[in-house]
């Protein structure tokens, strides 16, 4: 993989997990989403669109490959946040990916468990109201 492949900078993060009084594990309201990669590079490739209307809301949903090199401990629950400079430097939300399937891939495109690279498959959703 040459690194000119990779042009999108993007942010990784983890639900921000605390624990409870009881010794359970909730989800922080105020803060759900945490860092675990900052300014990692991948290609970002559209793969599907599906536009419908659900409870009255316009969505429009988006689905795209994302390959990156291996990133350890990268999974499902996790989700992309792609900002732009500007985004970056104010502290805001970017276009943001739910991650949906994660995949060790060999540079062939092969399966594999190389650890050289991976592919993502990411749902992007966009909502619009007043439908």
């Amino acid at each position: 993989m040459k690194a000119g492949d990779l042009r999108q900078i993007f942010d990784v993060e983890e639900p921000a997990e605390v624990r409870t009084l009881a010794g359970g594990v909730t989800v922080d309201t105020s803060h759900p989403w945490k860092p675990f990669l900052v300014g990692a590079r991948g290609n970002f490739i559209p793969e599907s669109g599906l536009e419908r209307i659900f409870g009255g809301e316009f969505m429009a949903e988006r689905t795209h490959g994302i390959v990156t090199r291996y990133i350890p401990g990268l999974n499902e629950r996790m989700r992309i946040n792609y900002k732009t400079d500007a985004q970056r430097v104010a502290g805001q939300d970017g276009r943001v990916f739910d991650i949906l399937l994660v995949r060790d891939i060999e540079e062939d495109g092969r399966r594999g468990e190389t650890h050289r690279r991976m592919a993502l498959l990411c749902r992007e959703a966009a909502r619009s109201k007043g439908i």
